[in-house]
């Protein structure tokens, strides 16, 4: 019923006149219109408010947008459940009008709630009322700050993050790293401490550098001495690796020439994966030196038992 009897222009326009006068005098309500209500999230996810008219402002150059919910309940979520409505709206007029409009020609005047419940309206009218402690009404742009002025706009952050991520080689991690650097050092101190921070920490996660390394790296300069820095100890470590690996492998094969092949395979045994440097040093003598394969095989245990 109460869709039927507020589905007619003129009603509309003496509810805004009555309830909304200060609104009233920019509204040219000729040129009212009521619109569909299927509104679509960005999941997909379809909302319907009750009635949404739209009309061209007095002076021709913008377009306002009229909400009306009819409410037969308290709703104390009300206030956002308008405002959720307001925004998908605009979102709907900028998406389906040809050409579309500027945003800076939409009016979205308040929504009116016409409430038939019970008793007289308890729950809070206004996002402020609804959330005491604020409510974000802007956003902050972290990677193009104002200090970063114009330079940024060759800057393409999200080329040399996504680089990075892809990046599987030890040379192109510290590549990427490098791109970073420089983007870092031409966009100001602010994006630099962000910057290491969230590579640093991305790093750590991928073992690429140690917590230690990360708490002293303050800087994207220093994200990458600390990446090099763990390079070189990769490469002693990996040098020294090999190395003890090849000289495990020369001592099984004297063992084996001496004593069998299953005697360089018990050998190996002993020594694991890496080779232990104790046992290494003492088969190098025992090899030669012993003249049974049970005798070294002892040697080499030493005091660990085995």
């Amino acid at each position: 019923m109460l869709k039927r009897l507020f589905g007619h222009a003129e009603v509309v326009e003496t509810l805004i006149r009555d309830m909304l006068p200060e609104d009233a005098g920019r509204i040219d309500f000729a040129t009212l219109e009521k619109v569909g209500t299927e509104l679509v999230g960005e999941a997909l996810v379809r909302r319907y408010p009750d009635m949404l008219w739209t009309a061209r402002t007095r002076d021709g150059t913008g377009r306002v947008l009229i909400l009306t919910e009819f409410q037969g309940q308290q709703d104390r979520l009300m206030p956002l459940r308008t405002t959720i409505y307001s925004h998908l709206a605009v979102q709907e007029l900028l998406r389906r009008t040809r050409p579309a409009p500027s945003p800076a020609s939409i009016d979205v005047l308040r929504p009116m709630v016409i409430y038939h419940g019970p008793g007289a309206w308890r729950g809070p009218t206004s996002l402020d009322e609804l959330f005491p402690r604020g409510i974000p009404r802007e956003f902050r742009v972290i990677f193009r700050d104002s200090e970063v002025g114009g330079s940024a706009g060759a800057v393409d952050l999200v080329g040399a993050i996504a680089n990075l991520d892809r990046e599987r080689s030890l040379a192109g991690t510290l590549a990427a790293l490098g791109s970073l650097r420089r983007i870092a050092e031409r966009t100001g101190d602010r994006l630099d401490r962000l910057l290491a921070e969230c590579i640093g920490a991305w790093l750590v996660s991928k073992g690429r550098i140690t917590k230690d390394q990360y708490r002293e790296a303050t800087t994207m300069t220093q994200v990458m001495t600390e990446y090099e820095r763990s390079l070189h100890e990769w490469a002693r470590e990996k040098y020294a690796r090999e190395r003890a690996e090849g000289h495990a492998a020369v001592l099984c094969r004297q063992a084996g020439r001496r004593f069998g092949a299953d005697a360089g395979e018990r050998l190996a045994d002993l020594f694991g994966t890496p080779p232990d440097s104790e046992r290494l040093a003492r088969a190098e003598a025992a090899v030669i030196e012993c003249s049974t394969a049970e005798e070294l095989l002892r040697r080499v245990r030493g005091s660990s038992g085995g």
